[in-house]
């Protein structure tokens, strides 16, 4: 497993023949999530896109945008985009834009799990429902990381 932190260079995954897999959902106001799935991701042979970088340079003005465009790149040469909607403070409105955006794009690379606590589980359910009635939710980061390893051997 090779782990790619945002903002570094994605490029050369173009080279490699491992599958590559997106980490969308809220990192402001949640706990880390991101490394308790690519601690269960260690052992496979996946090249891991994630975007919680470890020092956000909350000051400077280019970082948002730096941040978003790094975003938009890696999840356009993902082949899984895996949701997690973590509990918290925050109701992630982004990761609710970026799931429904790629809800419409390419529902058949997407995997999506909840976290019960999450303030908003109710509306995933009903979105993803409405929107691709197939799609299974998770509601657990074990759950969550079986269903990633399950559609990886569907590519």
């Amino acid at each position: 497993m090779k782990e790619i932190q945002a903002p570094n260079d994605i490029t050369k995954v173009a080279l490699s023949n491992s599958p590559t897999i997106f980490l969308a959902g809220g990192i402001t106001d949640c706990i880390d999530w991101q490394t308790q799935v690519i601690t269960m991701l260690r052992p496979y042979d996946v090249i891991v896109f994630n975007p919680r970088r470890a020092n956000f340079p909350i000051h400077n003005p280019n970082a948002a945008r730096e941040q978003i465009e790094w975003e938009f790149k890696a999840i356009a040469n993902a082949d899984i985009f895996s949701m997690w909607f973590e509990g918290g403070q925050s109701d992630q409105p982004i990761c609710m834009y970026e799931y429904g955006r790629n809800l419409a794009l390419n529902p058949n690379r997407i995997v999506v799990g909840v976290n019960p606590n999450y303030k908003r589980a109710k509306d995933v359910y009903i979105q993803t429902e409405l929107a691709c009635k197939g799609i299974k939710i998770s509601n657990s980061l074990e759950e969550h990381v079986k269903m990633i390893l399950k559609k990886l051997n569907q590519k």
